[in-house]
């Protein structure tokens, strides 16, 4: 018998692999397509950090990762950035995309699926945007209305390259979006 993440984790390496190899990639396009983390048997070698952590993805096309934290338990960027507490308990998990708060659509008219953040594993607490001192799930201040939507349209802008999944555009620099007056307002596009 073999253990399920054993069994699971050499069948992907071995599926993805086979597809990895008939692309034919060069060893900086394997590098930067795993994000230049280890990637099949390395993978397996690979030792577990001494602190408890998880690898941060690449930050690219965040936004259409919907829901969101790490199970899925926060519809959109704009519940993300409010308080825990004023988050939605339930919702609806569909296939459509909310493009004003950014999210999964979870009117119920695309998906059945009902989330329940009260269950066991679906918990939506924890960072938080609140009034309050950082810490025990505090991650920051709370945010006024205009800065959660300047800060959705900024994660909808990330790609600094041509090519990359940027469907709203974006500044020219976007690591200096912040200083680019026109590029928010702009860019906005419905009321939240």
């Amino acid at each position: 018998l073999v253990p399920y993440p054993v069994l699971s984790g050499h069948v992907i390496a071995e599926i993805t692999g086979r597809a990895v190899k008939a692309l034919n990639l060069s060893a900086l396009e394997l590098e930067d397509a795993h994000g230049y983390r280890a990637f099949g048997a390395d993978a397996a070698m690979e030792k577990p950090s001494a602190i408890p952590s998880y690898k941060a993805g690449p930050r690219e096309g965040v936004w259409a990762t919907a829901p969101f934290l790490h199970n899925g338990s926060v519809a959109s960027l704009y519940d993300l950035l409010r308080p825990a507490t004023e988050r939605q308990v339930t919702f609806f998990v569909g296939r459509e995309f909310d493009p004003v708060k950014v999210g999964v659509d979870t009117s119920g008219q695309s998906g059945k699926f009902l989330l329940d953040t009260r269950r066991v594993g679906n918990s939506n607490a924890g960072h938080s945007f609140e009034a309050g001192k950082r810490g025990n799930g505090i991650i920051g201040r709370l945010l006024t209305e205009e800065e959660r939507r300047d800060i959705i349209e900024y994660i909808k802008s990330i790609p600094t390259e041509p090519g990359q999944a940027t469907p709203y555009g974006g500044p020219d620099d976007p690591l200096e979006a912040h200083q680019d007056d026109g590029f928010f307002g702009n860019r906005r596009s419905g009321e939240y």
